[in-house]
């Protein structure tokens, strides 16, 4: 086997063996990455999230921006929710992307989710929400991002040499894929709310193999959430909150604090400092006009990895716009929704 292909496919092993699926600094803005449980879960009717993130930028790589960019779209609803007695049934659809390397090796999955949320008391603060999510992925690798020891000429690389590759043609495969969650939530007061969730992320365990080879296959991600919030008066609010993941041996956990200010009736603005325990220490800011919420933030490595990216981690951008107004008898009723 050509030295190219073996240290593509060692990769692809170690990915596999490791088990990293596409993640995002920012967990509370990327609630569909974490459980399936959150869908619906904002103060409003519709919900339209855009994510970005560009990861090892630092690093040399000529097929694109950084080593590693991910990118995803989502859109949630709640329907029926007048019609429900306090209860919500609420759909998603979700477009995640992923681009790693000179080789191209790109995954790209289209998924729906359903979550149904019980009132767990007649003063509608506590609720139990399960959501199931389901889709298809598809992950392929571009060949002619490629060059392999056979199209060597004349001391150089010849691309219109034929390859020699006969099991590794570049077509991509396809995958089912299943998700869980579940997520306890109240709001006992004006001024307290808080969460606690638990998903598991590829319940099928489907075969992710280029050669079909069953052993191969994706294990599940086990994904433990939880946070609250306190209004510290009507302008100020804190929100601590965890996320852990475990994926076969490969484990992360996310530690941090997030500040919401209130400038007026429009706008807020937003801060956060989290900690990826052993990894990196991870910063953003942010602002929410009206309905609209714009948030960035940046990884600085912590861990060994510094000496090969310069300290560079990753750049996040996220997006998101709440359509329409929610009846909601008090404040206490309202969904815990933090940023960050």
């Amino acid at each position: 086997m050509k030295k190219v292909f073996i240290i593509l496919m060692s990769i692809l092993v170690f990915q596999q063996a490791k088990s990293q699926d596409m993640h995002y600094s920012q967990m509370n803005n990327t609630p569909l990455q974490i459980n399936p449980g959150l869908t619906g879960n904002f103060n409003g009717l519709y919900r339209l999230i855009g994510s970005y993130r560009n990861q090892f930028s630092s690093i040399p790589n000529t097929a694109s921006l950084g080593v590693y960019n991910t990118y995803s779209f989502s859109f949630d609803a709640k329907l029926f929710s007048e019609k429900l007695d306090g209860n919500a049934l609420a759909v998603g659809v979700i477009f995640n992307g992923d681009h790693a390397g000179n080789g191209s090796l790109t995954t790209n999955e289209y998924l729906l989710s359903v979550s149904y949320r019980m009132k767990l008391d007649r003063y509608e603060t506590s609720f139990l929400t399960f959501g199931l999510m389901g889709g298809l992925s598809l992950k392929r690798v571009f060949m002619y991002d490629l060059l392999f020891e056979s199209q060597i000429e004349n001391y150089g690389f010849n691309p219109n040499i034929p390859s020699g590759e006969t099991k590794f043609d570049g077509s991509p495969f396809v995958y089912k894929d299943l998700n869980l969650g579940v997520v306890f939530q109240q709001k006992p007061s004006d001024v307290f709310g808080y969460q606690i969730g638990m998903s598991i992320y590829h319940v099928n365990k489907p075969v992710e193999s280029f050669s079909n080879n069953p052993n191969n296959y994706l294990p599940s991600r086990i994904n433990i959430h939880g946070g609250f919030e306190l209004n510290l008066d009507d302008d100020n609010t804190i929100s601590p909150s965890f996320l852990y993941m475990r994926q076969a041996s490969a484990s992360q956990t996310n530690i941090g604090l997030s500040y919401r200010k209130k400038i007026s009736d429009e706008i807020a603005l937003n801060g956060m400092l989290r900690y990826r325990v052993n990894d990196a220490f991870i910063l953003g800011v942010g602002t929410q006009y009206k309905r609209l919420g714009i948030n960035v933030s940046y990884d600085i490595t912590g861990s060994n990895l510094s000496t090969a990216n310069k300290s560079n981690g990753a750049f996040e951008l996220t997006l998101n716009y709440i359509f329409g107004e929610q009846n909601i008898g008090n404040a206490s009723q309202r969904q815990f929704c933090p940023t960050f």
